[in-house]
């Protein structure tokens, strides 16, 4: 919830510095977790991180590396929200060929 409420009313310009390190932070541990709640949430902060941003682009190159990580959750994780951001955006927003 916290985290949803800095989102909604960060500056976008500040959100776009950290973006990266927020997507990876939340990839890497939030979606790691077992209850189901604090995924689901994750998802949702994925999403609103790039409602908020815009930015698509600057985040692919973390996006790919993190779907080639040595850990497979991390690498189901990533593609999970992958999914999640091309089913809430469209291909047109990420260009889903470069994965």
């Amino acid at each position: 919830m916290t985290l949803n409420v800095f989102i909604d009313y960060i500056h976008p310009d500040i959100l776009k510095e950290h973006q990266n390190d927020i997507l990876r932070v939340l990839i890497e541990k939030t979606m790691a977790q077992t209850k189901q709640e604090v995924d689901v949430k994750a998802l949702e902060c994925i999403i609103l991180i790039f409602e908020v941003s815009g930015e698509f682009e600057m985040s692919v190159e973390t996006l790919q590396e993190m779907i080639q990580h040595k850990n497979v959750k991390v690498v189901a994780n990533t593609t999970t929200a992958l999914a999640s951001i091309v089913d809430h955006f469209g291909v047109s927003q990420m260009d889903i060929n470069l994965f």
